[in-house]
């Protein structure tokens, strides 16, 4: 597969209670340790089924960047993430294209000087 086609498995899990989709580092271990419990949970149910595997992970402005080895491991984080609770007041997950994180809209202005001589 090539890096090209391989750029939808790169999600962000975003916060929609922040504005910005961000999450602390904090929130992001009860998010971890939730998720590798319901990892654990699924090789209790079915020892031989493919397991979901991830590639790396990150942070951009303040949102988790997931990297998901192939389409069920994506399908699998898009499915479990909603279903994730009891971790901090006004919680609302939810996996989505690297490309679909809120961006703090950026400008440029320019105040005329003048320059006396």
């Amino acid at each position: 597969m090539s890096e090209v086609s391989k750029r939808h498995l790169i999600v962000a899990l975003i916060d929609r209670s922040d504005e910005n989709g961000k999450m602390t580092a904090a929130q992001w271990k009860l998010v971890q340790a939730q998720l590798v419990e319901t990892l654990f949970s699924r090789i209790e149910e079915d020892p031989s089924a493919p397991m979901p595997t991830f590639d790396g992970a990150g942070w951009l402005n303040g949102v988790k960047i997931l990297k998901c080895n192939d389409d069920p491991t994506r399908q699998w984080l898009v499915q479990k993430v909603p279903l994730l609770e009891a971790l901090w007041e006004g919680a609302k997950l939810e996996v989505v294209d690297r490309e679909l994180i809120p961006s703090i809209p950026k400008a440029k202005v320019l105040f005329p000087i003048d320059v006396q001589g």
